[in-house]
C-alpha cells in the first residue's frame, strides 16, 4: 500500500505535543519492535536505545 498526500498550506490545530514513556515489556524481553512511523489511532516511533539509557526509571515529556 502506498499513500501519498502533499503537506498542508497552514497549521490547522495546536503546535503537537508529544510524550515518551520507558515501560517494561509484560510478556517478553526483549520486545519485538519492527521500525515504522506512527500514525493517529495505532501506531509507534521506533526510537534508538542512547534515546533513554538502560536501567533509567523515565516518564517524560518532549
Amino acid at each position: 500500500m502506498e499513500i501519498l498526500w502533499t503537506p498542508p498550506s497552514f497549521p490547522n490545530g495546536p503546535t503537537p505535543y508529544y510524550t515518551i514513556q520507558k515501560t517494561t515489556p509484560a510478556l517478553s524481553y526483549p520486545p519485538q519492535v519492527i521500525s515504522g512511523t506512527r500514525f493517529p489511532g495505532g501506531g509507534y516511533y521506533l526510537f534508538p536505545p542512547e534515546t533513554i539509557p538502560q536501567n533509567v526509571d523515565f516518564t517524560g515529556k518532549f
